[in-house]
């Protein structure tokens, strides 16, 4: 017996359906990452994406047979299409508890260290010698970023967001604040290809210690199982990861960073 459906019911489930394939509901073969600058582990301009981070997404992508789409956003807002659905998976991400009601961490993180360090005008290095030389300066950090513990919950520190590391040089080159926050490479890079490298030198104190840095999937995506789980596990396991991260540093002649 041949089933027919209204004309009504059929335009309204041809809508359905157009609408679930533009806002990817079908897209099983997609992996949508939320992508935002940071030197030179993730680089983006108006035609394409580069760095690091962006290599091991493709080799990630690769490895799982999925259709790469990065979405160029801020990084707080990049947190939030994870906590959404609207992102499967982000890379340099620190591990902390509200993270974890939305964010699965695979383990082990792909980096045991971020080195952070604080920029100040040259000839400043010794004005944050300790951690308590911090409290009466401005410190520029980015939106929706973590660094270390003891910082991230200091709630007595006067800290300035901006949407980029970018404009935190520009506002320390003007003296609207004291010091920067940010990874070593990543501030070492900037400022080398800003061409500040004579304006600025790193604090003596920063933070050097065990740092772990992690791949995130949304809970919400379509990549929350255990299959693309154990994959990407094993891609870092193995060194796959590693030797993707000296291929990229080997490629612009750059040393590559201590990061293990």
């Amino acid at each position: 017996m041949k089933t027919s459906f209204p004309p009504k019911l059929c335009i309204v489930l041809i809508i359905v359906c157009f609408f679930a394939s533009q806002t990817g509901l079908y897209a099983q073969d997609e992996m949508k990452v939320g992508f935002s600058d940071m030197p030179p582990w993730k680089m983006s301009n108006d035609n394409s994406v580069e760095g690091a981070d962006a290599d091991i997404i493709k080799a990630i992508g690769k490895k799982l047979n999925l259709k790469v789409t990065f979405k160029k956003l801020p990084f707080k807002r990049s947190l939030k299409y994870l906590k959404t659905g609207d992102a499967d998976i982000m890379t340099s991400l620190l591990r902390k508890p509200e993270r974890e009601e939305y964010i699965i961490f695979i383990d082990p993180p792909y980096m045991g260290k971020s080195n952070k360090v604080f920029y100040v005008p040259r000839g400043n290095k010794t004005r944050i010698s300790k951690y308590e030389d911090l409290y009466p300066l401005k410190i520029g950090t980015k939106l929706g970023a973590k660094y270390f513990p003891r910082f991230d919950s200091d709630e007595k520190l006067k800290k300035e967001a901006a949407v980029s590391y970018k404009l935190n040089i520009l506002m320390l080159l003007k003296k609207r604040i004291d010091t920067f926050i940010i990874t070593d490479s990543s501030g070492d890079y900037l400022i080398h290809k800003m061409g500040y490298g004579d304006k600025f030198e790193k604090a003596i104190f920063g933070y050097t210690k065990n740092n772990p840095v992690y791949i995130g999937l949304s809970k919400k995506s379509h990549m929350a199982n255990h299959k693309s789980i154990t994959i990407i596990s094993n891609m870092i396991k193995s060194g796959e990861i590693d030797q993707v991260i000296s291929n990229f540093f080997k490629k612009l002649n750059l040393p590559v960073p201590d990061y293990k």
